[in-house]
């Protein structure tokens, strides 16, 4: 009796892609939409969005359910806040969830101590003495050896983030070359995805890439998809790095994939051949269990799918300062052209 061939990975992000492809396309178009929106506020109200550190705004479309803009405050990565934008006017919106997450991180670090710190929930005019006070708070805590975020990826993202956008050569030691975070209008964006991939296989939900960047020489620019893990943690971070790389090939190669193209920074149109890159951050100790699981995703899984190209790295990173310590290009995958 034969024995039915097991589904691989690739298989089931196909399939899935496929069998939900008029959704996806209608999905996708509407996060155009939500972004051109987003894009256009910005552009219109430049002065409310340079980055007041040590605070960022963010472009995210996690959780929006309204036409009016909404923007992501985060400090050390974590949302500590949003922005909404209406009738030429920015508001502080701070709900009873960003509130207490606020006391229990942040609070305790704060000069004046646990009640005096941040706002409570509600709404804030954000050039407004309130606002002032929010964002002065979070510049007394900043420097703090002691604080952290309620997610530690968020503080890596953030380290790596800010790393990325530091104006030196020698960023990341000159260990990964040029490299920068993907942004629209100046804003970094939380690349949403159509799937999902936190468990080690795609489900039809919404997801996102920890952080999008374009990295190379000029006229040899890939996209660069990061995936985070926390210190000493791994658990299926190979599987949602190709997960998330190929569903990014997907919506590169839709009727909208020229739009996105040029939402990553790019003028020209999308290249016949694409190359994307899969890049895994985690610590030293989880580095022989991320060779494992990486070897056993190859040896089932194509890289190179009609003429397009995967290609894995890993980033080595210190548990304690968030620094990267190593990046290397993982056997089994194109070498830089």
């Amino acid at each position: 009796m034969n024995q039915a061939k097991e589904v691989t990975l690739f298989d089931s992000i196909s399939v899935l892609l496929k069998n939900n492809q008029k959704k996806i396309e209608s999905t996708l178009a509407s996060w155009l939409s939500e972004l051109d929106t987003c894009i256009k506020k910005v552009r219109t109200d430049k002065d409310l969005f340079h980055q007041w550190s040590p605070l960022r705004i963010c472009i995210s479309l996690v959780g929006v359910k309204t036409r009016k803009p909404k923007f992501s405050v985060r400090f050390l990565g974590q949302e500590v806040g949003n922005i909404i934008v209406d009738n030429s006017a920015a508001r502080l919106c701070i709900s009873l969830k960003h509130y207490k997450n606020n006391q229990a991180w942040f609070a305790r670090h704060h000069s004046r101590g646990i009640g005096a710190f941040g706002l409570p929930p509600g709404k804030y005019e954000w050039k407004k003495a309130d606002a002032i006070k929010f964002r002065r708070d979070f510049m007394d805590v900043k420097d703090n050896p002691h604080v952290k975020t309620g997610i530690p990826e968020h503080r890596i993202e953030s380290a790596i983030i800010e790393e990325m956008e530091s104006g030196r050569k020698s960023k990341f030691d000159g260990m990964v070359g040029p490299i920068l975070p993907v942004k629209v209008a100046n804003c970094p964006l939380q690349f949403p995805l159509p799937l999902s991939a936190s468990k080690g296989y795609p489900v039809l939900q919404f997801g996102h890439i920890d952080i999008l960047a374009r990295r190379g020489y000029p006229r040899n620019v890939k996209l660069s998809v990061w995936e985070l893990k926390s210190p000493g943690v791994l658990s299926h971070a190979v599987e949602q790095a190709y997960i998330y790389a190929l569903t990014l090939r997907h919506i590169l190669k839709s009727p909208h994939g020229k739009e996105w193209y040029k939402l990553c920074g790019f003028t020209s149109n999308v290249p016949a051949k694409l190359h994307i890159e899969a890049v895994v951050a985690i610590t030293d100790d989880k580095k022989k269990a991320f060779q494992k699981q990486y070897e056993h995703l190859i040896a089932e899984n194509p890289l190179r799918i009609d003429g397009d190209q995967i290609s894995f790295f890993v980033a080595l990173y210190d548990g304690v300062t968030y620094k990267i310590t190593s990046f290397e290009r993982l056997k089994g995958t194109a070498a830089p052209e």
